[in-house]
């Protein structure tokens, strides 16, 4: 390997990282002094990132706290994830029941025939078959059940099966997201943020059959109020996760840059300026003082980010050879756009590419799915009727986009609409699912009056 080359992409990586990096905590001031992203998880994570950017720019040596605060974030961000399709499932729910208190307009397409052919055009007109198995598994989610639990249970056997070409791992990653798309982690907290366990706790135990306008009205208000705290939360975290990114990027790149061609001190008053304000919490600064710096790091970053992207030292390398090109890998994996991209250790291990692990097989498969169904009957019983529905269309949802052809979908599509006698949530259903794919048609008027049937028996 060229070392020269190799020193010339590091200075590259190295000033691309320290510019963002800059941006990134003059946002962080500009949020505190706004009292944004002032929450007990981000309070705590920010301490320690801000901890250890003090100490790695002091000449310490933090690369391992860095590795287990990745790490840690990593997890953190795996429970807000989690957090993310609980309030899908409510937000699932409370959307079908709203029609008995607000009627909907009556969709421009009238017909479920009509509306089924819609669909398989949106679905079919993708060429890209990933993409094509994607709008799949957004029509499910947002179509009416009505299925009894056995059906259910045969469709999740029959569907899974697939799985089976899958490595291990994957299929482990598979039915961790089966799981929390059922629900089956929420009795303990297990994989909940501590911000929002009560408001789960108090969604799943409403009483969604016997809801009133005022209940519906207060639940769908603590859903609105803990999402949007949630997307800060979200945002909060990915920037983190790219702050730490960059340190990480600068403890590897720094001990092969270039020493003549550094030129960081923009980046390095704006960075120890910031952090001595965070510390003091000190938000009352000239705005002008720090225009002229980020001024210059506009351009430095895009003149990095071309030159480390231009020049490519470990293209059909099969494994890092040296501890340059352990480092050059990681910095590689950290800029590669994957915020957790897993790091090779000093003997290169985890650096190459994944390679194709054996499947799972059919029979250690089954054997994961009866445990999974083994987990899975017990929430149902005891979930309300209309959660227990909003938990099948989102777990049917996954299982469709792996197994689901064109056929099978419309049929799917077309049982959905002829088994739903609820105007109301038929109308919400195409409501969201026009509004999915960019097209809205509605009439000023036309009030569904029909029966309800959302809380019904199956």
């Amino acid at each position: 390997m060229d070392l020269h080359l190799l020193r010339k992409k590091m200075t590259a990586a190295y000033g691309y990282s320290y510019t963002r990096l800059a941006f990134n905590y003059y946002m962080l001031l500009e949020t505190a002094a706004e009292g944004e992203w002032n929450f007990e998880e981000t309070r705590e994570i920010r301490s320690r990132l801000n901890r250890l950017a003090e100490g790695f720019f002091a000449g310490e040596d933090v690369e391992k706290e860095l590795l287990e605060l990745r790490k840690d974030m990593a997890v953190r961000m795996d429970s807000l994830l989690s957090d993310r399709e609980y309030f899908g499932i409510y937000d699932y729910v409370l959307k079908r029941i709203e029609p008995k208190f607000h009627p909907l307009p009556e969709p421009e397409i009238n017909g479920d025939e009509a509306f089924t052919t819609r669909l398989m055009l949106f679905i079919t007109a993708e060429e890209e078959a990933y993409f094509a198995r994607e709008r799949i598994r957004d029509v499910i989610a947002q179509l009416p059940v009505r299925l009894t639990k056995q059906k259910f249970y045969d469709m999740l056997w029959e569907g899974l099966q697939i799985l089976a070409k899958f490595p291990a791992d994957d299929v482990k990653n598979q039915f961790d997201n089966l799981r929390t798309y059922a629900m089956i982690k929420t009795a303990d907290g297990e994989d909940q943020t501590e911000t929002f366990r009560k408001l789960f706790r108090e969604l799943e135990h409403m009483d969604y059959l016997a809801m009133t306008e005022a209940t519906w009205t207060e639940a769908s208000g603590k859903r609105a109020a803990g999402w949007e705290i949630l997307t800060k939360m979200i945002d909060c975290f990915q920037i983190f996760q790219e702050m730490v990114n960059d340190l990480c990027v600068l403890n590897y790149a720094g001990k092969d840059v270039l020493p003549e061609k550094v030129g960081n001190e923009d980046c390095a008053f704006l960075v120890t300026e910031v952090l001595k304000r965070l510390k003091a919490q000190d938000y009352d600064w000239n705005e002008e003082e720090f225009l002229e710096h980020l001024f210059v790091l506009e351009g430095k970053q895009e003149s990095c980010e071309e030159i480390y992207r231009r020049i490519d030292l470990l293209k059909g390398k099969e494994r890092p050879e040296s501890p340059e090109e352990v480092r050059a890998v990681n910095v590689e994996r950290l800029l590669s756009g994957s915020l957790y991209a897993k790091l090779a250790d000093e003997n290169g291990e985890a650096a190459e590419e994944t390679k194709q692990a054996e499947p799972i097989g059919l029979s250690h498969l089954q054997e994961e799915i009866n445990v999974y169904l083994a987990e899975l009957k017990p929430v149902l019983e005891q979930l309300p009727r209309p959660l227990v529905r909003a938990v099948m269309a989102k777990t049917l949802s996954l299982v469709a986009y792996y197994s689901f052809s064109f056929e099978k979908t419309e049929d799917y599509i077309k049982g959905s609409f002829d088994t739903c006698t609820s105007q109301g949530e038929k109308a919400v259903c195409q409501m969201l699912l026009e509004d999915m794919m960019g097209e809205i048609y509605w009439k000023n008027e036309g009030l569904f009056e029909e029966e309800d049937d959302f809380l019904e028996e199956d």
